[in-house]
């Protein structure tokens, strides 16, 4: 007998949360607008992008159901990935956010397995370049700076 994964009942209930951040935004958040763009932009697009990929995660998860005696995967990514992003958060201040994010996103990329040092070096150099970019050039929002900057 196969029966959804348990990642199904977290994708649904991802899904019913960021839709309801996505309708209910537009009337918490308030500020000018620029060309339509204002303060409650990003979170509204983030919220939809955060529904569109749990959507596909639901789908995913109902359609590759696995069978009930299957043993879980082991989880110590998670952790791990946890306190990968506490020590983000805390040398964002020092070394500014484009280098704690070449390390964060190398990081990551080798702990989910990937094993080829050009494209982690690649993937974490481009990362966070395009996000430098679209928030201080588009959203002009500015990104911390290093502490000797």
């Amino acid at each position: 007998m196969k029966r959804p994964s348990e990642e199904a009942g977290l994708a649904a209930i991802l899904l019913a949360a960021s839709l309801v951040l996505a309708a209910i935004t537009p009337f918490q958040v308030t500020g000018g607008e620029i060309w339509g763009i204002g303060s409650a932009t990003l979170p509204i697009a983030l919220a939809v992008a955060i529904a569109l990929l749990a959507a596909w995660l639901l789908v995913d998860a109902l359609r590759n159901q696995r069978p009930a005696e299957e043993p879980r995967q082991r989880s110590w990514p998670i952790p791990v990935m946890t306190l990968g992003l506490v020590a983000y958060i805390a040398a964002l201040p020092w070394l500014g956010f484009y280098l704690s994010t070449v390390l964060l996103v190398g990081g990551l990329a080798r702990l989910f397995g990937e094993g080829r040092i050009l494209a982690i070096l690649v993937l974490a150099l481009a990362v966070p370049a395009v996000l430098l970019v679209f928030f201080e050039r588009f959203m002009i929002i500015l990104l911390p700076a290093a502490a000797w900057n």
